[in-house]
């Protein structure tokens, strides 16, 4: 137990927490639902194949991370293989680089609360502000761990909410290499202004029913952290009821009092030094607060949502367990468990029979025994051993694997690419894999990953529309700045943010650097020259900018939908396309060699696609550098132009014999 200062100590006799009759009421309510949460999470579920959901966790972990038990807790002997098949982790990096590529593609819909229009103005205005909020992340990390937390554990949950601190900062005004002295003035500051994107843990996440799918639906959610000093401090060190915060061993100290803490309620939960921050939600009694050791640090209605509240949490599974009436998805490494423990029985059998057939026992007749047992202990490669008959002594025959047990072997191992990916998906090259095949393989691995596409796409979904939640909630806010006056005086001034966006894709198909600014009334809106005025100073710097100002209650009054195009999720196949093109080349080549010469500028389009190149790096100078070369300037043009009417065979090209007319057309007239 860690031992209390004397300041500590007087804090705690001076600053007793003294909650109200009905924060109290409000405290016990939401510990009894807590503890409910935690028995109901502790049981065993059949879905789980009678285990609890941490234990569920820890089994596919231990999985996908190929956690070898050891050899005694399997009764094996020293020298017997013990490994762990890579299988399932395999196909889970395979699937998730499939899968988690790049973010999706938005669709965004502004509808008017009064009359159900659409203005697309508001819904661009509202993909530029989300954009924005993401700038500052990740945005490919983030759908990869998405992904692979998703196929890990079964269930991924994500958290969008809003963060606004304030540290106190020591700003140096003066130093001295020589001497090593400064001086420094301390002020409080913005240290974070954002939204934030939080990937919440299975085992700190708490629902109220485990047979309701959807997270909307639950009754009551619970978010229960352990966090130090540090984290609570950056969070709630701002709240009234923070100073009255206690850790474990304080509260322990003082029981006489800890009472009014709830101690009973925590204790259980957490380490001597370590706070307890439970955040409790119910969206319909519409009932948001927060405790952190027992003391009621906020109590406010749910902030997410205005006329229907929502919870601030987005979750999606991997895949079903046998309907819709269950909470949790299954797991990867949970749905290979069967296939994955019979490749590793097979795979440790057959090397320790390639290993006893590597190192066979010896047989020997009585008549040698003596002498092999006197030898036995020195021998090495360069021993001679002398035996009375050379007959009596040789190897026992022990066959190494078969072919049939590495067939065995290989068809445990297409159990798992039916339910996954196949080794072509894995990038493992098969023997002459031409386009058709490349074609099938890649439809077949999309059927069989459409259904975590799906998933994914509904996860980003919800995860757009809470963020578009605390944009209104947050980003059309004014802020309150501190002004110091000449004399020391302090002022305080509302002003509304002025948002950038970069890469912002404009209406001409140029992009460039959108600045949003939000103003309290139309009388501070600036004027169209003063917005001009700004857009030519960059503009004269060679950037590209433009601004738009709205008033605070623009975006109010309409809803705001989003839709996923589900196919951007899919990993573009580059090899895909250039096995086809190249195919495509070769038909055209052998059967219709008229059109082949007639479309080189269409074919070479298509050629830099399929290779992801821009054509015009190559066809930028071309006209101006065959005008330069005789006789070339006519037989490109011949060739680069409309086919010849059919009939007529095409102009050939210098040292090269008339390509053969095209086959007449249904619409030309027999003779």
């Amino acid at each position: 137990m860690a031992i209390q200062t004397s300041e500590e100590i007087k804090r705690v006799i001076t600053d007793i927490y003294i909650p109200s009759q009905e924060d109290k009421k409000e405290i016990d309510r939401a510990y009894k639902e807590v503890d409910e949460m935690v028995k109901e999470r502790d049981r065993t579920w059949r879905q789980f194949n009678n285990r609890t959901l941490i234990q569920f966790i820890d089994d596919s972990e231990k999985r996908v991370q190929g956690y070898v038990p050891s050899r005694e807790s399997q009764n094996k002997k020293d020298w017997q293989s013990n490994v762990f098949n890579q299988a399932t982790r395999n196909k889970l990096k395979a699937l998730v680089s499939a899968v988690a590529n790049t973010p999706p593609d938005l669709r965004y819909k502004a509808v008017s609360q009064k009359d159900g229009g659409l203005d697309i103005r508001r819904a661009e205005v509202m993909e530029n502000l989300v954009k924005h909020s993401r700038d500052k992340s990740n945005q490919e990390s983030e759908i990869f761990w998405e992904a692979w937390n998703c196929a890990t554990k079964g269930t991924v949950i994500k958290y969008d909410g809003y963060l606004k601190t304030k540290y106190k900062r020591k700003f140096i005004k003066s130093y001295d290499l020589i001497t090593g002295e400064m001086e420094f003035e301390e002020k409080e500051v913005e240290v974070a202004d954002e939204c934030v994107d939080v990937d919440v843990p299975l085992s700190e996440f708490f629902i109220k029913d485990f047979t309701i799918h959807d997270v909307q639906e639950q009754p009551a959610v619970a978010w229960i952290r352990c966090l130090n000093k540090e984290a609570v401090e950056k969070e709630f060190g701002q709240y009234k009821n923070y100073k009255y915060v206690l850790t474990k061993s304080q509260a322990g100290q003082y029981k006489d009092e800890t009472v009014t803490f709830f101690y009973n309620k925590w204790k259980d939960r957490v380490e001597e030094d370590d706070y307890e921050v439970v955040k409790y939600y119910n969206r319909f009694k519409d009932k948001y607060c927060v405790i952190i050791n027992g003391i009621l640090i906020l109590s406010a209605p749910m902030l997410w949502g205005r006329k229907d509240k929502v919870y601030p949490f987005s979750k999606t599974i991997f895949e079903p367990f046998s309907g819709r009436d269950f909470f949790y998805g299954n797991s990867l490494a949970n749905a290979n468990m069967d296939v994955q423990d019979v490749i590793n029985t097979l795979y440790n059998m057959s090397l320790d029979k390639t290993y006893r057939s590597l190192n066979p026992p010896l047989l020997a007749g009585i008549k040698n025994k003596d002498l092999l047992e006197m030898e036995n202990e020195n021998i090495g490669m360069e021993s001679t051993i002398y035996v009375d008959d050379i007959n009596q002594v040789k190897y026992q025959e022990i066959p190494g694997i078969t072919n049939s047990e590495m067939a065995m072997i290989k068809w445990a191992a297409q159990g798992m690419d039916l339910g996954t990916v196949d080794i072509n998906q894995q990038g493992i090259a098969g023997r002459g894999v031409t386009a058709r095949e490349i074609v099938i393989a890649n439809e077949n691995a999309k059927r069989l990953k459409g259904l975590f596409f799906m998933f994914l796409t509904d996860l980003w979904i919800q995860k757009t529309k809470l963020r578009i939640l605390n944009i209104l909630m947050n980003y059309t806010q004014p802020k309150v700045e501190e002004i110091v006056g000449p004399e020391g005086a302090i002022t305080y001034k509302e002003s509304f943010r002025t948002i950038l966006v970069e890469g912002s894709q404009f209406p001409d198909g140029s992009t460039g650097t959108l600045a949003i600014q939000f103003t309290k009334n139309r009388k501070e809106l600036p004027t169209q020259n003063e917005l001009d005025i700004e857009e030519e100073k960059f503009r004269l710097q060679g950037k590209k900018y433009e601004k738009i100002a709205l008033v605070s209650t623009y975006l109010d009054e309409f809803d705001y939908d989003v839709q996923v195009i589900s196919e951007s999720l899919f990993q573009k196949d580059e090899a895909e396309a250039q096995a086809i093109f190249q195919e495509k080349l070769k038909i055209m080549m052998t059967a219709f060699p008229q059109l082949f010469m007639a479309n080189q500028d269409i074919l070479f389009e298509d050629m830099a696609k399929a290779y992801n190149e821009d054509p015009s790096r190559y066809t930028r100078n071309l006209q101006q550098t065959l005008a330069g070369i005789p006789g070339m300037g006519a037989g490109m043009a011949e060739v680069g132009g409309e086919a010849p009417p059919a009939g007529k065979a095409p102009l050939s090209r210098k040292g090269l014999s008339p390509l053969p007319p095209l086959p007449p057309t249904g619409r030309q007239a027999t003779p």
